[in-house]
């Protein structure tokens, strides 16, 4: 009686953490740009150049998702060498309050960071020669898990 007992609370304890709904999607589902300033989308910027990285998050689930964020809602990073060199929250504070939001089904939150220089920061971030990959997290949606997405390669030229 306890092993069967301890089967119940086990496929209890699984299922309950199944990110799967009842239309049999798992994740929402991201979109990933890099661009110029005016919104054109490019590779390659001179140095000390701004750019563009912007996100849409689709809820494909079916289902409405409940999520809570500060501000920011998202993070984007640079990356050269496997090394972070900059972030868009980078010296930003930890928010003290949060907001619970819905995003229906076939609904889409959009946002862009202007990079390189971090949002909370008044001194101009300029990135050396070479090339950088661009990721973008989306930590603040809980239970349901954000498809992967594809970090962007992008060349800074003198």
């Amino acid at each position: 009686m306890k092993k069967l007992l301890l089967i119940f609370v086990i496929a209890i304890a699984v299922n309950g953490c199944d990110l799967v709904n009842s239309n049999g999607n798992s994740a929402l589902s991201p979109v990933f740009s890099i661009s110029d300033i005016a919104g054109q989308s490019r590779t390659n910027f001179h140095q000390g150049e701004s750019f563009k990285l912007s996100f849409s998050l689709n809820n494909t689930t079916g289902d409405t998702v409940i999520y809570t964020w500060g501000s920011p809602m998202v993070s984007f990073r640079i990356y050269k060498n496997d090394s972070v060199v900059t972030s868009s929250d980078y010296g930003c504070p930890e928010p003290n309050f949060y907001t619970t939001s819905l995003l229906p089904p076939d609904q889409s939150i959009q946002g862009s960071w202007e990079g390189p220089t971090p949002r909370c920061d008044t001194q101009k971030v300029v990135l050396s020669p070479g090339k950088y990959l661009a990721q973008v997290y989306f930590p603040n949606f809980g239970r349901t898990k954000v498809k992967a997405v594809l970090p962007l390669s992008f060349n800074v030229i003198r």
